[in-house]
């Protein structure tokens, strides 16, 4: 089932803002933004629950910028359904969308409400990703 998400229309000035109005080149936040991101979940690898269903399409620019510590394993539908096309609206969804879960304690859960494509109801999306559950047990997660 397709979820609601933010158009890219939508997200085009939060990128704006992200980048400084453009002083911070795109691929330097990127950069600073997926590090910081990866050595979160190096020391607490279950977090990762917080991107909700965003994660996949996260996890794929994790991989694209060379971080492999989290796995390979990957959900190509749902990375599918939440791509825009663009590394940067992409990588501004799924931070949006954590920064979202997070200051709602969502932070563990992987368990996420969301409203449906169509408006007329809502979704409960259960994020598994066996690469980072593995990951987070054997820290000791």
């Amino acid at each position: 089932m397709k979820i609601s998400k933010p158009s890219a229309e939508e997200l085009r000035p939060l990128l704006s803002q992200a980048t400084q109005e453009g002083d911070i080149p795109e691929d330097e936040w990127h950069k600073t933004l997926i590090t910081g991101f990866a050595k979160m979940l190096r020391k607490s690898p279950l977090q990762y629950r917080c991107f909700g269903p965003y994660w996949w399409i996260f996890k794929s620019l994790l991989l694209d910028a060379g971080e492999t510590d989290f796995g390979t394993g990957m959900d190509a539908e749902w990375r599918e359904d939440m791509d825009y096309g663009s590394p940067s609206l992409n990588l501004l969804a799924a931070y949006a969308y954590y920064d979202g879960a997070f200051e709602r304690g969502l932070i563990y859960s992987n368990t996420h409400t969301v409203a449906s494509a169509d408006g007329d109801e809502t979704v409960e999306y259960v994020l598994i990703d066996e690469d980072m559950e593995t990951l987070g047990i054997a820290r000791g997660a």
